[in-house]
């Protein structure tokens, strides 16, 4: 019935009523496209609403969702070169993280993959009184992982 776009924008008078039938149909399934009336070949996503009156059913207002101004910034970040360094620099700066992140995981639990290496060795091939199966104290630290280093050297004579 009518429209609001500056003249000589819009390039389709109708739309396809297909897409709006699905959007006020209960089960249908989002996001929807519709017709893109400043577009001849386009479909975008809509909203849609019924314009009723006391004689029923007399339109729909519709209206498309990300116009010319989305598609303008779009266009513009897609041949941005700062974007495609910025992007480029976050997906190094995240390997780097995870490879960093690797890195320090693998140094704080080494002493513990030790520990549990000499246990499993000991338990398939050791016997009591097997000092060759030890785990390697040196008394410079203290912490929990000498402390269970220590006590299964104990156990183990």
């Amino acid at each position: 019935m009518s429209y609001h776009a500056p003249a000589g924008k819009v390039k389709r008078k109708q739309i396809d009523l297909d897409p709006l039938t699905q959007f006020f149909d209960k089960g249908a399934r989002y996001p929807l496209k519709g017709d893109d009336p400043l577009n001849l070949g386009g479909q975008k996503v809509f909203s849609a609403a019924k314009i009723t009156n006391e004689d029923g059913l007399q339109g729909y207002l519709y209206i498309v969702l990300g116009g010319e101004q989305y598609d303008d910034v779009v266009h513009m970040l897609g041949n941005s070169y700062i974007f495609d360094s910025s992007l480029l620099v976050l997906m190094v700066a995240l390997a780097a993280a995870l490879l960093s992140g690797l890195i320090v995981f693998g140094l704080q639990t080494r002493r513990l993959r030790l520990l549990g290496n000499v246990m499993r060795s000991y338990a398939s091939k050791g016997s009591a009184g097997d000092m060759s199966i030890r785990f390697p104290y040196k008394g410079k630290g203290n912490d929990e992982v000498d402390e269970l280093g220590v006590q299964f050297n104990v156990m183990a004579v």
